[in-house]
């Protein structure tokens, strides 16, 4: 990342990358391209809000959920923050989280590997 470029917009281009290969990324391995240290507390809700504020742009925008592609290392699915942002956007009826993801996953795989 150079310093004029904007946290947000970079793990934008980044996850998009991911979803055109369908793959994931661990917050450990996004978490630079933001300019951050996974290992530092504040770090971490900083990008877990940069997450959200993503969440909040892509719904906005119609299109799926891009942090789906965001696992946790050890559980290859998505933390809690993520589940709780797509019900607070109404993207999430509620119910089982598992199936919501991998729904969305796919959503995000078909949406950018289109483009």
């Amino acid at each position: 990342m150079t310093p004029q470029t904007d946290p947000l917009d970079a793990l934008a281009a980044h996850l998009r990358r991911a979803a055109r290969e369908r793959q994931t990324a661990t917050y450990a391995e996004i978490a630079p391209v933001a300019g951050l240290d996974i290992a530092r507390p504040e770090d971490r809700r900083a990008l877990a809000a940069l997450l959200a504020e993503l969440n909040r742009r892509e719904h906005a925008a119609g299109r799926p959920l891009l942090s789906a592609v965001v696992c946790l290392a050890g559980r290859r699915a998505p933390g809690r923050g993520f589940f709780r942002c797509a019900r607070e956007l109404g993207a999430h009826p509620g119910g089982d989280d598992g199936a919501f993801w991998r729904a969305e996953l796919q959503r995000v795989y078909g949406y950018w590997a289109a483009r």
